[in-house]
């Protein structure tokens, strides 16, 4: 009777270790994922810490008149921002600078008038610096 008594006892301990070390190895993957998680997460702000993002908004005036709003959105300056609009009939640019810089959440206006005979869309190039690169480039089209 002690004998059985030890062994159920002794299947009793397989069993809970057997259960433990699953427990442990499903917790331990767990662990490792929310690790990388939140590995990931924090490179992803420093990342965006260091990155501008330069981009542009067309506002309707009153005949003809437009602005060009070129804004920072990012958490970086921008650096040596330069805005390409192609020369197109009917369309007037009133003073694009060759280069400038934007804090972030800051903006640029660019005044621009339309004639009777302007394009539908122009597609402008916005090309910048930031802490992350130093050739970051869009091309946005503006919808006159």
């Amino acid at each position: 009777m002690e004998i059985a008594a030890l062994i159920i006892s002794l299947l009793t301990f397989l069993f809970a270790w057997r259960v433990y070390t699953k427990h442990d190895k499903r917790l331990k993957i767990q662990e490792a994922r929310i690790n990388e998680y939140q590995l990931r997460k924090i490179q992803e702000e420093s990342e965006s810490l260091t990155r501008a993002i330069i981009d542009a908004d067309l506002f309707k005036g009153q005949k003809g008149a437009r602005k060009l709003i070129i804004s920072n959105k990012g958490k970086a300056v921008g650096r040596n921002i330069i805005v390409s609009i192609p020369e197109t009939k009917g369309l007037h640019i009133l003073g694009v600078p060759k280069a400038f810089s934007l804090n972030p959440g800051k903006s640029l206006e660019i005044n621009m008038a339309l004639s009777y005979d302007h394009p539908e869309h122009v597609e402008i190039k916005l090309e910048w610096e930031d802490d992350a690169r130093s050739n970051n480039s869009l091309i946005h089209p503006i919808y006159l």
